[in-house]
């Protein structure tokens, strides 16, 4: 989903409204939903939850680890 705007300046009536409509294009035009998921997943790995593993991990062995 793109950014639609900010509810502290549109108030949530209005940003309820920008998000439906952005909703109902994106719903319209496959090319661009394959587009954005297509630029969403370079952005993620998949591992995540190893790498949070490994960090709580490394911090309970050396408990100094980490900090600043």
């Amino acid at each position: 989903m793109r950014c639609v705007g900010d509810i502290r300046e549109m108030g949530a009536d209005r940003l309820a409204i920008s998000l439906l409509d952005e909703a109902v294009k994106l719903a319209e035009n496959y090319g661009e939903r394959k587009r954005i998921a297509l630029a969403q997943r370079a952005l993620v790995d998949g591992n995540g939850a190893k790498r949070i593993i490994k960090e709580l991990r490394d911090s309970y062995e050396n408990p100094d680890c980490g900090r600043r």
